[in-house]
């Protein structure tokens, strides 16, 4: 059975109750069913168990065509759902931007990186922003290895082990200066995180002022901050 825009005038605050009762039904009938959707609240909405299966449209870059692709067939898929809700994570455009710019992609920027040489720094509020994502999955069992994980990374970071090197906190004196700027950025959907990573984007540029200096990041409001060298 194929239902289109299921949740056409359903509130949002119903959207789970409704994914219940048709799951119900399909397991009372035997029937499989298809959905679709652009609703996060929707999506949201979704069971562990489904979300693996869900199928994503998108634009391909280089044509324009109609492309289709199952989550669970992107190369790695977990660090894809370790950072939220499919809902949040469409809404946001961290979804788009993942399947657009997969792994394997990034994989090979990275390489590039280290064979250019490249100084890679991590930023505070990358650590906390990913701490925040894998505290906000839905799996318990998810949440204790993605956390696991995320500890034996800053480990090693902490260590020199790690092929990219922390920045360090800023004061409490250096944020409450960057707070007077914040209205400006939070009128432009910027959130202090991010405002954090743009400082010291400002910061390195005025140490290193001969040098390429660019924020290396899959969020659009980031990917412009690229200072070329002299």
């Amino acid at each position: 059975m194929v239902i289109e825009e299921i949740d056409n005038g359903v509130h949002p605050s119903r959207a789970a109750m409704l994914l219940e009762q048709i799951s119900t039904l399909a397991k009372r009938r035997k029937l499989r069913v298809l959905l679709s959707s652009h609703n996060p609240a929707l999506l949201d909405a979704l069971p562990d168990s489904a979300v693996s299966s869900v199928v994503f449209c998108y634009r391909d870059p280089r044509n324009g065509s109609s492309r289709l692709v199952r989550l669970q067939d992107l190369p790695d898929y977990p660090g894809l759902i370790a950072q939220g809700g499919i809902g949040h994570l469409m809404t946001t455009g961290v979804l788009e931007r993942f399947v657009k710019n997969h792994p394997g992609v990034v994989h090979q920027q990275y390489q590039r990186h280290v064979k250019n040489g490249d100084q890679l720094l991590l930023p505070m509020a990358t650590i906390l922003e990913t701490g925040n994502h894998v505290a906000g999955l839905k799996n318990g069992h998810h949440r204790r290895a993605w956390g696991r994980l995320l500890v034996d990374l800053i480990n090693q970071t902490h260590q020199g082990d790690a092929p990219w090197n922390p920045i360090a906190f800023p004061t409490l004196d250096t944020v409450v200066n960057w707070l007077d700027g914040f209205p400006d950025f939070a009128e432009r959907k910027i959130g202090f995180a991010d405002v954090t990573i743009i400082k010291d984007w400002e910061k390195l540029c005025a140490r290193h002022d001969m040098s390429h200096v660019k924020i290396w990041s899959l969020d659009s409001g980031l990917q412009g901050y690229d200072r070329p060298g002299r």
